[in-house]
This record gives C-alpha cells, structure tokens and sequence, in this order.
C-alpha cells in the first residue's frame, strides 16, 4: 500500500505550481487576482473554475479541466534533492520523477526509483 499526504504544502510546491500556471495562462498581470480567488487552494476547484470562466468570458467546464491540468503540469517538488535525501535519511524508499532531467552526480545519495512521469514512478515504487 501507498500512501502520499502532503497536508501543508512541504512535499510538493502547490502554491508554486498554481502561480506557474496562472502566470503562464493568463500572464503577470492577473497572478494577483488568481491567487486572491484560488485561496491558497482552499477554494473549490469547481468554484474556482467558475470565477475565472466569469472573468475571461470562458466555459467553466473547460476552465476546470484547465484548471486541474495546469497544476498537475507544473507541480515539482519544494526541492528534489532535499526530499530524497531526507527520504533516505529516514530509511524510506523514495521515488523520483525526473521528467527527463538527469539525477545530480554531485550528491551523496540516489532515489530508490526513477521515472519519466508520475505514474512510471509509483507504479516502480509499488513493485519493487
């Protein structure tokens, strides 16, 4: 069994990858407005999506799955070599998702797993 939590934004940048995706989709001009609404992500996504299909004249519907592709897209890790080594450190078994990027020969210590994506690598975490 795999059980991922990240309940205060330590393993995974949200904010990060919401201000990524709204800079990158609606420019520097509206990041303020977006973050204003998206509530540090304690918005309903639906709600969310609905706000901004009002304000670019959108459909809410594709604004949504916009929406939740944009974050998936740009969410990285607060700092990859950090949470693998920590990882480590604690005896885990860590997993990481290099996106085509190629692992730092600098560092003491390697992911028990690599993958392309996000589903390549759980799948190998769940395996192994």
């Amino acid at each position: 069994m795999l059980l991922l939590v990240d309940l205060d934004n330590t393993l995974i940048d949200r904010t990060g990858a919401f201000v990524a995706w709204a800079r990158e989709r609606f420019g520097e001009a509206e990041v303020a407005w977006l973050t204003e609404q998206d509530r540090d992500g304690y918005r309903k996504r639906e709600e969310l999506a609905e706000a901004i299909a009002a304000r670019y004249r959108l459909d809410a519907r594709e604004a949504l799955v916009e929406l939740r592709a944009g974050m998936v897209e740009h969410l990285a890790p607060d700092h990859a070599a950090y949470d693998i080594g920590g990882g480590a450190a604690a005896g885990l078994r860590t997993g990481w998702v290099s996106a085509g990027r190629s692992w730092p020969d600098d560092l003491p210590y390697r992911p028990t797993v690599t993958g392309a994506d996000c589903v390549s690598t759980l799948r190998a975490l769940t395996a192994a």
